[in-house]
């Protein structure tokens, strides 16, 4: 973080507030920066080492798989599995926290350039932008409420405060606030979507997920066009913002799914799409292509919680044919859902900061500095064959 300065809040007539920062003892933030950039160098090396042995880890279950079913007399040990099961987890767990120290450290060291290129002229405007996009936070979940989501539903229940609470230990998220849209499908009335515009009282957030059902449909596809067009015309206000789209099936519309390309296989109904060309009135490319240019001076985070295959394709035309792509995290098992919420938070902060240094006209970075590496979420799974 920044070195040891007093700072304090100077209020603003519009009520706003940026930080002012109090010259102390000067600092040599060249000598800071060459440090910062050592340890992500090390950082660096050390991710990459935990992901080879990962990655070998894997591959040696994967052998031991294979002769396992290939050995008749069963006599491989299962305590072998079990151990390449163990490593695994422990490395994917060690990749994590070398990923998070990396991300850190970039952080840290885009707040040090900044502060020391800019002390003479736009310090307090950018520190304001800082203290704003690490704390000021929109976090929205767009989710289907159909009857195969009810464990999903379940477990944001269960699991949004501590989202929050880990949020807020890593010092972000001081003004984090919350929204949620559930949608179902076009002719379930008045219960096709639900829509809880942003709060900041968690209490208040996990009293509307009581009231959200899970209900049954007569299709497959989903009216995931509605809950996009509903998320599009919330409060949103702070400069970091992130949405996660969470369904277990495709949008309406043939072009995305292969519900209904089968001959007599998919017939429209329980198994198809009863609105083959989409959802009426909406065109979902459009609401999703303004969902992600919502940033408003800040960054816009779309992630899709990936849960079947059954929604591939349809991310597959959102990037191919619409140039929208989605950032994907693998959401397949509700338990995942507390970890990778967080993770995409931390990460969503992070390209914010790097927005506001990227868009500084003042820092012009040195050409032996190199560039940053934008951190990639790479999640490990470990297959449930183990």
């Amino acid at each position: 973080m920044w070195p040891k300065k007093n700072k304090k809040l100077v209020s603003l007539g519009g009520g706003g507030a940026v930080l002012e920062e109090i010259e102390g003892e000067e600092e040599d933030d060249s000598d800071d920066e060459e440090d910062i950039q050592q340890q992500i160098s090390d950082a660096e090396k050390k991710e990459a080492k935990v992901r080879v042995d990962l990655d070998e880890s894997m591959k040696a279950a994967q052998q031991l798989m294979e002769k396992s079913k290939s050995d008749t007399t069963n006599n491989l040990p299962t305590e072998l599995l079990s151990q390449c099961n163990t490593e695994i987890s422990n490395f994917g767990e060690q990749l994590d926290n070398a990923t998070k120290s990396r991300e850190e450290l970039a952080a840290k060291l885009h707040r040090c350039r900044l502060k020391r290129r800019m002390r003479e002229s736009s310090i307090k405007d950018v520190l304001g932008k800082l203290d704003a996009v690490e704390n000021e936070i929109d976090l929205v979940f767009i989710m289907d409420a159909t009857v195969s989501m009810g464990p999903y539903i379940d477990g944001a229940k269960q699991t949004i405060r501590k989202i929050v609470e880990k949020i807020k230990a890593d010092g972000k998220g001081k003004d984090l606030r919350l929204g949620f849209v559930a949608y179902r499908d076009i002719d379930d009335g008045s219960d096709r979507y639900q829509v809880l515009d942003f709060v900041d009282d968690v209490s208040v957030f996990e009293r509307f997920l009581e009231g959200v059902k899970p209900i049954r449909n007569n299709d497959r596809a989903e009216d995931m066009a509605v809950g996009i067009q509903k998320a599009n015309e919330l409060s949103w206000m702070h400069p970091t913002r992130v949405a996660f789209i969470v369904g277990d099936n495709a949008c309406h519309g043939t072009e995305f799914h292969d519900y209904c390309n089968s001959g007599n296989d998919y017939p429209a109904g329980i198994f198809g799409d009863n609105y083959p060309t989409g959802t009426p009135g909406i065109n979902i490319v459009s609401e999703l292509s303004k969902l992600r240019t919502n940033p408003s001076g800040g960054t816009m985070n779309v992630f899709f919680g990936r849960i079947t295959k059954k929604t591939d394709k349809m991310i597959e035309r959102f990037a191919s044919v619409h140039n929208i792509d989605l950032e994907v995290v693998d959401f397949s098992s509700p338990e995942m859902v507390e970890k990778v919420v967080v993770k995409s938070v931390r990460h969503s902060v992070f390209n914010s900061v790097s927005l506001i240094d990227s868009q500084s006209k003042l820092v012009e970075y040195e050409a032996n500095r190199g560039k940053m590496k934008k951190a990639k979420m790479k999640p490990y799974t470990i297959s449930k064959d183990f």
